[in-house]
């Protein structure tokens, strides 16, 4: 049996080929020689069933023995170690709207050909640069597995496929996932660190963390050694790492925003579909305003009249779309709403004296002028 010192090293470092060979040598009685791997060739997963969508694909490094590296993902160890442990290791996916997530597939390797019944799939929020929600957004242990063993040609050890079938609810952003198979074997998820694996699909990222230790609801494994319940980020250990593995989606809910069109008219729709019409879209979420006048804007002046002090401000347009409708112009602090009539809108207010900042804050293209009306 493996010593204490060696356990929490077998768990906490990434795997590499001289790693794996010492620790299953570690773990055999004397003169005993590890198994073979098996036989099987890497073999895809079922295609996803009509009307889901393929939101992230990296199976490639499996496909295609691109995998450099594993990393401990895996729900308990009892039968390699003599204690089970509760580790995580997650990568990073987009969504781009309202989604329910169906399945995930990973990739693995383990000691034992110890074939998994359920696993713990789970997804955390990320927000900005920093690391995964303590909390999972959705955490299921997921018993609908097709498990599909593969040559390990790589690390010498024993390789399985596991795709689980489960339901996950998640808003739109950026997202960590993490698949534990749950058995008494030990396993890692693998990856690889050469950018790109699989041709610079977009829907593949480089990012990933290491979660260790904790009580998981789906894990049932309370940790009383070796605790430790940070995201360590591996980009900064071990460089930027991708982990092979798929996830699929009920056809998304996209989320409407502004769609901008030639003649400054909006429409919230979706991205594909202001695209698909020929409009510029503004971003999800985003509610049709004025903002779609600043591409008519042909030019924006202000001047300040001598006799009184009077600011005079113009904004022309490009064409006759603009007509009708208003835009906001500000003087320091002072909002006033001016109606376009035709190509042109204008304000004139005052007196003033000394300098001033003139501009059209509503929609706000950038145009601003400094006036100086004299003492």
């Amino acid at each position: 049996m493996a010593s204490r010192h060696l356990i929490p090293a077998l768990l906490c470092v990434p795997l590499n080929i001289a790693s794996a060979q010492e620790a299953l040598r570690a773990l055999l009685p004397p003169g005993a020689t590890p198994p073979a791997p098996l036989a099987a060739e890497v073999t895809a997963p079922p295609e996803s069933p009509a009307g889901e969508d393929v939101i992230y694909d990296s199976l490639c490094i499996t496909n295609e023995q691109r995998y450099d590296n594993g990393f401990g993902s895996w729900c308990g160890g009892g039968d390699v170690f003599g204690g089970r442990f509760n580790y995580e290791t997650a990568d990073d996916f987009v969504l781009r709207g309202d989604c329910t997530v169906t399945s995930m597939t990973a990739d693995f390797v383990s000691f034992l050909a110890d074939p998994t019944s359920s696993a713990c799939v789970s997804f955390y929020r990320l927000t900005g640069d920093g690391p995964p929600d303590d909390e999972a957004a959705c955490q299921t242990v997921s018993r609908d597995l097709v498990v599909t063993p593969f040559s390990d040609t790589v690390f010498g050890l024993q390789g399985h496929r596991v795709r689980a079938q489960i339901s996950c609810a998640l808003p739109p952003g950026r997202w960590a996932a993490v698949m534990q198979p749950i058995s008494g074997d030990w396993g890692y998820v693998l990856g690889s660190t050469s950018p790109n694996p699989c041709g610079g699909d977009a829907s593949i990222s480089t990012w990933n963390r290491l979660g260790r230790g904790g009580l998981h609801d789906c894990c049932q494994i309370a940790c009383t050694r070796d605790c430790d319940f940070t995201w360590y980020n591996l980009g900064e250990s071990h460089g930027d790492a991708t982990l092979s593995m798929r996830i699929t989606t009920e056809p998304c809910e996209p989320r409407l925003g502004a769609c901008c069109f030639d003649d400054g008219t909006c429409r919230e729709m979706g991205d594909a579909e202001c695209s698909s019409e020929g409009g510029a879209f503004q971003g999800e979420g985003v509610e049709c305003g004025r903002q779609c006048l600043c591409p008519l804007v042909k030019e924006f002046t202000a001047q300040c009249r001598r006799d009184g002090g009077r600011i005079r401000a113009v904004v022309r347009f490009t064409g006759p779309h603009a007509d009708g409708q208003s835009v906001t112009i500000r003087i320091d602090e002072q909002e006033t709403s001016v109606p376009v009539i035709g190509r042109r809108a204008r304000l004139r207010s005052g007196p003033f004296s000394g300098e001033h900042v003139v501009a059209m804050t509503d929609p706000d293209c950038g145009n601003r002028v400094v006036v100086n009306c004299g003492g």
